[in-house]
């Protein structure tokens, strides 16, 4: 049987994260004439080597394949448009479906962590980075941009080949005009801009002198103007090239939108309101909104960060306020949107998320991500959407193909907040959901709790009021010893599901006492009080291993004192590792059991 979605990719022997992009950004393809693929269950790979002819930075030519999709007035008017409108009904109005089969999110690949996504009369978009060595002390650095017509088909946009010394973190595009933000390392070290007018053949430029911590890595498009945003310091430009920077009270940048004749910015710090894009005066909001301003350690109390900005039908939103003017805030509870179609707002993350009307009330969104890299230990986290081998040459090109063939070509997509899903046409057959979830239809397993130890249920069978115990020993070796590892339940993997080692046994702890085992075994102590049952003593045991740093005190627990193995106790162990114990000596003490 063939799986829902397949990441697959091939690579050339030539080739070896950054924000949430905030741009409301959305596509219709079912309203501009497009067609099923045929053969759609067809499984393919396309190689590079198209992309690597047209696509230069050097000026070379460009491959006719390559012409944009859709043309700037297309892009401009595209709305998120079903197929068929459905039938009205309390709490929605309008054609998003929340009734038809759930939207999937697309493994967009990515260098590391989260790629920016845009969408332009290119197609999608994805730049992302990674680091080269130790990420903490990195030799160079990598970046990637990945192209897509389609959504699933992904192709490298070989804008630097062979550089090792660029990090870019952010892209955008308007008035006809791509442009990336970041930074070269090593001799020629500091921030760069990287524009095209094609989205294929691309010039850099240096950014304006400003400090290491100033450099401008975040970069928005709106009413007509670029913005670029550093720490405290504001780029401003109509054409990607030619910038003006200016100080900035937000100390880091959420989104940008234009309306109502006025300029706003969010982010860390006050709302900047201007009606040139040149003079900006600050807004501070009303702490007494719900989540508009937080406490930190400290007791200070300030604005919290405002993420999504976006102005539709005279008024601005930016996650729980609504606006007219971007200077007097209205509280907008609950409601954070992150996009907006259809007339409609769309909000959350990952697989929660939300839809309303701007005087509606909230309907949840059905979502999964059809793919065994969303539930595997390596790519579990929300934040790993998509991420390649680290270790592996990034590859020229990348399929991330659903078992019936849509995309979005066939199907409408839509960037919500940084990350794409498609939106399947109203009457088709939901995909297989393989994701273990609980009776609530949540994930079981997630990036807060990785493993089914953690997860603690009133009824494991039916997976009924399940909670999240992250204090919850892993594995049993991460119990002081395997002895006290105990499970109160284990979940059954269910037809249709991935199976995963990873659900099983479930909440566990370490609570658990070996009643063949010498009395107070293992048990921590004190070696002035010595209060360890006789024949045991107080003793120091080895050391962990060391992971590089300074050493912590001996641990201590009530064991036994030897010369040899022989001295240690042994006996036949119930419970987890079952069976004969024979402790070991090391350093005159006998060691705490590992399971063999």
């Amino acid at each position: 049987m063939s799986r829902p979605s397949r990441l697959a990719f091939s690579s050339s022997p030539r080739n070896s994260r950054g924000r949430c992009t905030a741009a409301f950004i959305v596509l219709c393809c079912s309203s501009l004439g497009c067609t099923a693929a045929e053969n759609a269950s067809a499984v393919s790979v396309v190689a590079g080597d198209d992309m690597a002819k047209g696509v230069a930075s050097d000026g070379g030519g460009v491959d006719d394949s390559l012409a944009p999709t859709l043309s700037p007035e297309q892009f401009d008017s595209a709305k998120l448009v079903l197929d068929h409108e459905p039938e009205p009904r309390s709490g929605t109005t309008g054609i998003v479906d929340t009734r038809g089969s759930a939207w999937r999110l697309i493994e967009v690949p990515a260098a590391s962590n989260e790629p920016s996504i845009i969408r332009t009369p290119l197609g999608w978009l994805a730049l992302s980075r990674r680091a080269i060595g130790n990420p903490r002390t990195p030799s160079g650095w990598q970046s990637v941009l990945y192209r897509s017509t389609d959504g699933v088909h992904w192709n490298t946009v070989p804008f630097a080949p062979g550089r090792d010394d660029l990090a870019l973190s952010d892209i955008a595009y308007g008035a006809g005009r791509y442009v990336m933000t970041g930074r070269r390392w090593g001799e020629n070290s500091g921030g760069v801009f990287w524009v095209s007018d094609d989205g294929q053949r691309w010039r850099e430029m240096a950014q304006p002198p400003l400090d290491f911590s100033q450099l401008l890595g975040t970069v928005d498009f709106a009413g007509g103007k670029f913005f670029a945003f550093g720490f405290r310091v504001l780029g401003i430009s109509e054409d990607g090239e030619n910038w003006t920077v200016v100080g900035s009270d937000l100390v880091q940048f959420g989104a940008a939108a234009y309306g109502n004749g006025r300029y706003v910015l969010a982010g860390n710090g006050p709302m900047l309101i201007s009606e040139d894009g040149s003079s900006w005066r600050s807004a501070p909001v009303d702490c007494a909104m719900p989540g508009a301003c937080i406490t930190d350690p400290s007791g200070n109390v300030g604005q919290s960060y405002q993420l999504y900005l976006s102005f539709v039908d005279g008024h601005f939103y930016s996650d729980q306020m609504v606006s007219d003017d971007g200077e007097h805030w209205r509280a907008l509870p609950d409601r954070v949107p992150a996009a907006y179609v259809s007339g409609r707002f769309i909000g959350g993350s990952g697989y929660s998320l939300n839809t309303w009307t701007p005087s509606g009330s909230l309907d949840p969104l059905l979502v999964i991500r059809p793919s065994e890299a969303a539930v595997t230990a390596a790519r579990r986290e929300i934040t790993a959407l998509g991420v390649l081998d680290a270790g592996a040459p990034l590859p020229d090109s990348v399929a991330v193909e659903f078992e019936d063939g849509l995309t979005c070509e066939t199907a409408s997509c839509v960037i919500v907040g940084s990350r794409l899903y498609l939106v399947p046409p109203v009457g088709t057959p939901p995909l297989p959901d393989r994701i273990p979830r609980d009776a609530e239809g949540q994930p079981l397993l997630s990036s807060e709790c990785p493993f089914s130890t953690m997860i603690h249920c009133e009824d494991y069978a039916e997976r009924v009021e399940c909670a999240c115990q992250p204090e919850a020993p892993a594995k049993p070796n991460y119990c002081q010893d395997v002895s006290q590892f105990e499970c109160s339940g284990a979940f059954t993997p269910r037809a249709g599901e991935w199976q995963l080692s990873e659900v099983g046994a479930a909440g566990c702890s370490c609570d658990a006492v070996d009643p063949n085992q010498p009395a107070g075994f293992g048990r921590d102590c004190s070696q002035e009080a010595d209060d360890c049952e006789p024949p045991l003593r107080c003793l120091a045991i080895d050391p962990p291993p060391s992971v590089g740093g300074p050493l912590g005190p001996a641990r201590t627990i009530c064991t036994a004192g030897c010369g040899n193995d022989g001295d240690c106790p042994s006996w036949e162990a119930t419970g987890y590792c079952a069976g004969h114990v024979q402790l070991r000596c090391s350093a005159g003490s006998c060691q705490p059991r590992d399971c063999q």
